[in-house]
């Protein structure tokens, strides 16, 4: 058979695994669910004395080919066999799991533990140290993989596909409601990131006083420049009526006992000084009050 398989075409290898495929599923189309059981025990069985015979080299390499192949794979899927592929696994795995009796779960979970402790309880500190690894590089290669799919997506972005439904991409709504402080969160948000349940209470904003509630939402710089209900002439001048600018009253106040004191240049320069460095509201009428005495 290997010598068959080596003088095979690259055609004829792949013609000869589409009749495989095909002569494969005609007859696990007509199996019946006791002989299904029965071919998936013998497998399971098969599989398990040929990794007992194994050495820790064959193993190794074993799942180094089974990684290579994955990994070929994958990075030949785009998005719609991705998709495809997630979702058969998702349902073989719900369907396996389903059919499974109390009694059958229990032993598979009893047998995958007795597996993994005597496999990690024959380790040296050389398998060990390569066995976590592995582990990482694992890890590390299939966080990777899982968005191959998407390398260069933007340059080919589709509408017709529905990204947001991908299980990769999409996240949810921010349905559920903190019962402490009413906050939205996703459904596999962490629990107490909001108020670390009801820990932390803030205030409720309260509405800004007058003049600034009054200011908010202008919709045009006419609506800056009025103030109650009168349109100004200047945005100082509304900022004035609301408030919000000091008045002139202390430079009056400055200028009147200069007037008093000072002769008329003291009092022009005075004025100036003003005018370039206290920015008073109405420097016109300031100056009209005092223009006789300057």
């Amino acid at each position: 058979m290997a010598a068959t398989r080596a003088a095979e075409s690259l055609e004829g290898g792949q013609d000869r695994r589409e009749e495989d495929r095909t002569r494969h599923a005609a007859s696990r189309a007509a199996e019946s669910p006791e002989r299904r059981q029965d071919r998936r025990d013998e497998d399971r069985a098969r599989h398990a004395a040929s990794r007992t015979a194994e050495d820790f080299e064959d193993t190794r390499t074993r799942l180094d080919g089974q990684r290579a192949r994955q990994a070929a794979s994958r990075a030949a899927e785009d998005f719609e066999d991705t998709r495809t592929r997630l979702d058969g696994q998702r349902a073989r795995q719900a369907a396996s799991r389903a059919a499974e009796s109390p009694e059958r779960r229990q032993d598979r979970r009893e047998e995958d533990r007795a597996r993994h402790a005597a496999s990690r309880a024959a380790e040296d500190s050389i398998q060990r140290r390569t066995r976590s690894e592995d582990q990482r590089r694992r890890q590390a290669a299939s966080r990777a993989a899982q968005w191959t799919f998407m390398e260069g997506e933007a340059f080919r972005y589709d509408p017709a596909n529905n990204y947001d439904s991908h299980p990769q991409l999409y996240i949810g709504q921010m349905s559920d409601v903190c019962p402490y402080c009413n906050a939205l969160k996703w459904h596999a948000e962490t629990r107490g990131m909001c108020c670390s349940g009801g820990k932390v209470k803030l205030p409720e904003l309260q509405p800004p006083p007058e003049p600034l509630k009054s200011l908010i939402g202008p919709t045009s710089f006419e609506a800056l420049r009025t103030a109650n209900s009168q349109i100004c002439a200047t945005f100082r001048e509304a900022c004035q009526l609301h408030g919000l600018l000091e008045d002139d009253q202390q430079w009056d106040s400055t200028m009147s006992e200069a007037a008093a004191a000072q002769s008329p240049a003291r009092l022009r320069n005075l004025f100036a000084l003003i005018l370039a460095v206290c920015g008073p509201s109405n420097p016109k009428q300031l100056w009209e009050s005092y223009k006789k005495k300057a």
